[in-house]
């Protein structure tokens, strides 16, 4: 009986621990940060701080 609890447990495959799973998202996350093209705000000069600001309800 003890060996046909071993076949069974050497049959089905393993489930990945959660450490391999959590690498395996950070991957697929990192290679989509090349993929999607990332947002921008349009600028427009601003006296006050005397540079470029973001204008709000601008961003594409």
């Amino acid at each position: 009986m003890a060996r046909l609890q071993q076949k069974k447990e050497k049959r089905g495959l393993k489930f990945p621990t959660a450490y391999t799973i959590l690498f395996g998202l950070i991957i697929f996350v990192a290679i989509l940060t090349w993929i999607i093209p990332a947002g921008q705000y349009e600028r427009a000069y601003n006296e006050e701080l005397g540079r470029d600001a973001p204008v709000a309800g601008t961003f594409s």
